[in-house]
């Protein structure tokens, strides 16, 4: 107890005495206010816990529900038009314009550096605790990555054969885990490495495959739990002993089966209509209450992993003159983008590259353009593209319909129509910072450039402007020259950003 009449605090002679009166003076009411801050958190935690009990044992007695059969409707198809086996060629002419008098040149621009050289890694310290927790250490995308999880997960049991009983009971098991923790790690890495939903997915599948390496029923239901719990509408599903993750995207999963369920697609990304594969799958209707975001498979950030440098030269010639261009692609995007799903087009148009790559593409190109006119610039970009990769389809490079984003189109040896499309789309926005739309015709993808200047060729009218269509694969052909069975034909527009 302290004596508050002691002299020794009131002495004129001891300042110090004073202040550490003040200071004890003033303790109790600071200790009570944080006392009653604290019981305030204690009581509010206390009720959020008590709702999520309260939630998650709602949705447990909703699993133990009866599921129901559902039909698998096979996946969507994409354009089954038959691309060309063989790109004709042009005779190689020059641009019918006098340049001369073409005022816009392009002057000098900035590329962005890419990060200095140096691994890596997303690992610390977790600061949260856990009664009996377990770090897991693997590697996701070239990039060291590091969770605190509870040890109880890895006691979880799950039978051989099972029903929703089964499942409903795995959901209960989870829901008295310390998954907050596990999630908020989670989320940080998510935002860290820039992933997007698919990303996202990936590394959780990932992480899953850590924890249970031998059983693949429980990674898929351990991962349908987690995402559950982030926010995503996705199910589970079984077909005999084997469980199945669906999945809701705002965009098409092309050649992935799906079920339809209050106006949604989820969709399976096994393949479920190999050769003896039942068509159907059982699951349930509703979903988990705060569950309701659905996949997004735009790119708007490139990953930021440990990159995995290849280095590749690319040969053309323009206006008889040769050029080389030395490249560093970051194989770690490369896998990443090689797992990606068949979605729609826009979607690869849109798509960023490593900053190691646009540098070095960038920067090989610039020397190339800077000074010349914009048409001439454009052209050169053209016939770059047209000229620096073998052309060569899908089924005879992947035995699939496989678009490549454009990191991929400078890795492989091959490329077809859209993959071109898509980097030529990339290099004159980024270069010129011109206006590109993708042009889909039947079997075909090109590009048009709003180009601003008047000039002969074919053209296509597109919100309120002209573009000039420029073909990447129709080889030695300038802009405005399309290939001559799509004279006629009036393309479906694929919108792109405006860098």
């Amino acid at each position: 107890m302290v004596n508050w009449k002691n002299k020794n605090y009131f002495s004129p002679s001891k300042g110090k005495g004073a202040v550490i009166f003040l200071i004890i003076l003033l303790l109790p009411g600071k200790f009570w206010a944080q006392q009653n801050f604290k019981e305030w958190t204690d009581q509010e935690e206390q009720q959020f816990k008590q709702f999520l009990e309260k939630r998650d044992q709602e949705f447990i007695e909703f699993l133990k529900k009866e599921w129901q059969e559902f039909s698998l409707t096979q996946g969507i198809v994409p354009d089954q038009i038959p691309k060309p086996g063989e790109i004709p060629r042009k005779n190689f002419e020059e641009i019918n314009i006098d340049l001369r008098n073409q005022k816009s040149k392009v002057k000098d621009f900035k590329i962005k550096s890419p990060p200095e050289k140096g691994g890596l890694g997303f690992i610390k310290r977790p600061t949260l605790k856990f009664q009996y927790g377990k770090r897991a250490d693997f590697v996701y995308l070239n990039t060291p990555c590091n969770i605190m999880y509870d040890l109880i997960l890895e006691e979880i049991d799950f039978p051989d054969t099972f029903n929703n009983t089964d499942i409903s009971k795995f959901w209960g098991q989870m829901s008295k885990t310390q998954y907050t923790y596990l999630l908020e790690q989670c989320a940080e890495l998510k935002q860290n490495m820039r992933l997007n939903d698919w990303a996202f997915y990936k590394f959780l599948s990932k992480f899953s495959q850590h924890i249970f390496p031998q059983d693949n029923n429980i990674r898929e239901l351990f991962t349908w739990f987690l995402m559950q719990k982030d926010g995503y509408d996705v199910k589970v599903g079984y077909i005999h002993n084997q469980i199945f993750l669906l999945i809701s995207s705002q965009n098409v999963l092309y050649n992935h089966p799906f079920i339809q369920s209050h106006q949604r697609r989820y969709y399976t990304l096994a393949d479920m209509y190999a050769a003896n594969r039942e068509k159907k799958i059982i699951t349930y209707e509703g979903g988990y209450p705060e569950a309701q975001a659905m996949l997004n498979l735009n790119i708007y950030y490139c990953p930021v992993v440990n990159p995995k440098i290849i280095e590749k030269t690319l040969k053309f010639n323009y206006l008889h003159t040769d050029y080389s261009l030395s490249l560093n692609i970051n194989k770690s995007i490369v896998d990443f983008y090689s797992e990606y799903p068949l979605t729609e087009y826009v979607i690869y148009f849109n798509a960023p590259i490593s900053p190691e790559c646009n540098y070095s593409l960038l920067n090989n190109l610039k020397p190339l353009i800077l000074g010349k006119s914009k048409i001439e610039a454009v052209n050169l970009v053209l016939h770059f593209v047209q000229k620096s990769f073998k052309y060569t389809s899908d089924y005879e490079q992947f035995g699939d319909e496989k678009p490549l984003f454009i990191e991929e189109t400078l890795y492989y040896p091959g490329s077809d129509c859209e993959d071109r499309a898509v980097l030529f789309a990339y290099l004159i926005r980024n270069l010129l910072n011109l206006e590109v739309i993708g042009l889909d015709y039947p079997g075909h993808i090109a590009t048009a450039v709003k180009i601003g200047a008047d000039m002969p060729g074919k053209k296509i009218y597109y919100s309120g402007n002209d573009y000039i269509v420029c073909d990447p694969t129709y080889i030695n052909a300038n802009m405005g020259q399309c290939l001559p069975k799509y004279l006629e034909v009036d393309p479906e527009i694929i919108p792109l950003y405006h860098n």
